[in-house]
């Protein structure tokens, strides 16, 4: 062992022993104490407090005392003397009163108690005499403080019109003088407020929307010893109504209004409602359902409702929550917000009647809103909810043990089945569908049908086996383009089972595309696609607001026709763009100045209006190398094209015009660039727009300049689409009569024919999906003259 370590141990044997000796032994144990409250437990502000410590070891000791000390109160004796709050004497139960501070937010206070005690006296004195013991605990308590409104002098006040306010009476007293509200005897926990209107009215307050047993009471006086009570009331039990009351105010009084428990055990939620002119509410709100619509159909389970919900009159208490109840279901659902209200209900399958009932403060209920809504599982369960399936192909699955047979349903594949689900498929073009069921758990049932509804199927093809013995069924059938069928799966025998549908469309005719480029300055239609050899399709190019149609090109730039709509024959492939051209101009300078739109300028120098080859036109400033020069404008646009002349004599490369969109550059032109038009589409709201012309550090050639002219932009709304169609008629070499119908397409137009112009009789019925359509009268070789008109639906 080192000698360091020796030297320690000697200290820590020294410094022991000058403990011992500096302190005489006890043999006493230390207190065992159980206060009340517990530690941490919470005290009101400015209250009364009993305190209960138990010495649980008292028999160890003689002489006990323990003293205190709490915020300001110091020497607090706590006593086990029978007085109160001690409720016994000699049970070593000590007790002392402890009052807390007033306080405003929450505060956490010590309480230290100093407990002392003695050895109890023994026939032979110890030797040497056993010291006292003497033990410090601290506890602590949080100190929570009383509503602001608690005391008659700091009351809430109201707005003079009256009003809802939303509080609580909770660690509330009574102070020393307050009356007893309504004559309660056991009244406590009173919070309170002023009103004072500007108006004399018959006025309600109330307390609807508590969620305690309250009291309700309203004076007039400037202190708690002169109040004279106007008014005053407890729960309205015949009416099923929280306290109450009605009375005359007069304009210019200030009404004190108590509202208190009805004994020490009421505290709250408080709801107090001031309303001028109104009476209790008797009557609940008024509940609807805006989704879903009444007989919706669901292939999930949980839905989502919302509706709305109000009061009848703006007097009324006001919604306080709307309930939600599925058939009989004692499972009520409170749905989230009251006059706007959403809540997602599970549907049991089938059909479900569901009902929303309004509740208002006051406890009254509202008559309920209904819809009936169905879950169906399968959502395909009837032909009517046949599920659409995708134009190429792909793989359906459902579950079918929940399905059934519609009365009027044909035997599929000749089986009588049982639990068949449907699904819709259109036929892009002519071509062959491929039907497969095979992976479905289950021997299945297939039929392919046409037709409208159940009691006008007519058959095209059905299948039980694609083999004997394979259990699932395999069409293959030619189909027509454009035409809908519609697809039942079933099971052999009334089987059912998990359902899998596998679909593939071939084509087997001929396609052509026809690709239409999106224009600036109007629109096109019909949209972009293929469609099969032979067929007709009109194209139409629609001019924007102050734009005309100008021709069609192809797809290198040459001119193709100038009519529209132009009528093409689908024999080969169509790569198309329309052009159009300006009518009308926003600025063409020609007043000689820059005054007939804002514009501003911006660089080393101005824009200005110059005469070149005989007509005004705006020109950039002249700047030296290094400068810019811009013609800027700022408005609000509309959506649409805007467009400009433009002309540049520059270095070719270096100084250019560049043209910018809110600050993004959208062109720019350098060297010798003869007059041309560009056009750039514009989106609705406030833009800026600059010509720049900028020149770099050195060398200039040219005029040295930028010019632009003829400047259109969509400044005003664009004007809505003419749907008013155009007729051209032509009788063939059979006498018989053709309409070609220019017109928007996926509009409805009704062809009208007429003997004399005055009685009209409808024809035929079209709704287009390309810019025109044709129609054959077959009454014409008939009759000796006829009149026609198109008329948009």
């Amino acid at each position: 062992m080192s000698t360091k370590l020796h030297l320690l141990q000697a200290c820590w044997a020294i410094g022991l022993v000058a403990v011992l000796e500096g302190r005489a032994q006890t043999n006493l144990p230390a207190f065992e104490l159980d206060v009340l409250p517990t530690n941490g437990s919470f005290m009101i502000s400015e209250s009364t407090n009993a305190v209960f410590v138990t010495v649980n070891n008292a028999d160890a000791f003689t002489n006990i005392v323990i003293a205190g000390e709490f915020g300001a109160q110091t020497n607090i004796a706590f006593l086990d003397d029978g007085q109160p709050p001690d409720a016994e004497a000699t049970n070593s139960v000590f007790s002392a009163y402890l009052i807390t501070p007033y306080v405003v937010t929450p505060t956490v206070q010590i309480l230290r108690l100093v407990s002392s005690g003695e050895a109890p006296p023994t026939e032979r004195p110890p030797d040497p005499p056993i010291e006292p013991m003497v033990q410090t605990n601290e506890f602590e308590y949080t100190i929570l403080p009383r509503p602001m409104n608690d005391k008659f002098t700091n009351a809430f006040r109201i707005a003079a019109g009256g009003g809802v306010v939303v509080s609580s009476n909770s660690f509330a007293s009574i102070e020393p003088g307050e009356p007893r509200h309504a004559q309660v005897a056991g009244v406590a926990s009173s919070v309170w407020w002023n009103w004072s209107p500007n108006f004399t009215t018959n006025v309600l307050v109330d307390l609807g929307g508590s969620d305690f047993d309250a009291v309700l009471a309203v004076y007039t006086g400037t202190t708690l010893s002169n109040l004279v009570e106007v008014k005053s009331g407890t729960n309205d039990v015949v009416n099923n109504l929280r306290a109450h009351v009605n009375f005359n105010a007069r304009a210019g009084t200030t009404y004190r209004i108590a509202v208190s428990g009805y004994d020490s055990e009421a505290i709250g939620r408080i709801r107090l409602r001031v309303a001028a002119g109104a009476l209790p509410d008797a009557d609940g709100p008024v509940v609807t359902i805006a989704k879903p619509a009444s007989q919706s159909v669901f292939a999930a389970p949980n839905v989502a409702f919302q509706g709305s919900a109000k009061e009848r009159t703006a007097n009324e208490s006001g919604v306080e929550r709307v309930v939600l109840q599925v058939n009989n279901d004692t499972n009520r659902i409170v749905a989230s917000g009251t006059e706007a209200w959403s809540a997602v209900l599970t549907l049991p399958v089938g059909t479900n009647l569901v009902r929303a009932v309004g509740y208002d403060y006051n406890g009254n209920a509202g008559p309920p809103a209904a819809v009936v809504v169905r879950y169906v599982n399968p959502i395909n369960d009837m032909f009517a909810n046949a599920i659409l399936l995708g134009e190429d192909g792909g793989v359906e699955s459902a579950g079918s043990t929940d399905a059934t047979i519609e009365p009027g349903e044909p035997l599929h594949a000749m089986n009588e089945g049982g639990h068949s689900v449907w699904y819709a498929w259109r036929a892009p073009y002519s071509g062959e569908l491929m039907l497969s069921t095979e992976g479905s758990d289950f021997d299945t049932l297939l039929g392919l049908y046409i037709g409208t509804a159940l009691t006008n199927l007519l058959e095209v093809a059905s299948n039980d086996e694609a083999f004997p013995g394979s259990g699932h069924s395999l069409l293959r059938q030619k189909v027509v383009g454009n035409q809908l069928y519609y697809i039942a799966v079933d099971g052999y025998g009334g089987s059912a089972g998990n359902v899998i549908l596998t679909y593939v469309f071939s084509i087997t005719e001929t396609l052509y595309s026809l690709d239409l480029t999106l224009p600036l300055g109007g629109t096109v239609s019909p949209s972009s696609g293929l469609y099969p050899e032979g067929s007709e399709v009109f194209v139409n190019a629609i001019p924007a607001t102050d734009y005309l149609f100008a021709h069609w090109e192809d797809i290198g730039g040459q001119v193709v026709s100038t009519q529209n709509p132009l009528r093409l024959v689908m024999d080969r492939n169509y790569s198309l763009i329309a052009r159009f051209r300006l009518k009308n101009y926003s600025d063409t300078f020609g007043s000689g100045d820059l005054n007939r739109l804002p514009w501003t300028w911006s660089g080393a120098k101005g824009w200005s209006v110059a005469m070149v080859e005989g007509q005004y036109v705006a020109q950039s400033g002249s700047i030296g190398n290094g400068q810019t020069s811009s013609l800027i404008l700022i408005s609000y646009l509309y959506d649409g094209t805007g467009a400009f002349d433009l002309s540049v004599s520059s270095e070719e490369g270096w100084d250019a015009l560049e043209f910018y969109v809110d600050g993004r550059r959208l062109g720019r032109w350098s060297g010798d660039v003869l007059w041309q038009t560009f056009m750039f589409p514009i989106t609705e709201g406030r833009r800026v727009l600059e010509w720049r012309y900028v020149k770099d550090a050195n060398y200039s050639e040219g005029l040295d300049r930028a010019f632009i002219d003829n400047v259109y932009l969509p400044l005003q709304q664009p004007e809505p689409p003419n749907i008013r169609p155009s007729i051209d008629v032509v009788r063939l070499a059979n006498g018989a009569v053709q309409l070609t119908v220019v017109c928007l397409p996926n509009v409805s137009y009704v062809i009208e024919a007429s003997p004399n112009l005055k009685a009209w009789t409808a024809v035929s019925t079209n709704r287009p999906v390309s810019a025109a359509f044709q129609w054959l009268d077959p009454d014409t070789l008939s009759r000796a003259a006829r009149f026609y008109r198109a008329v948009a639906r």
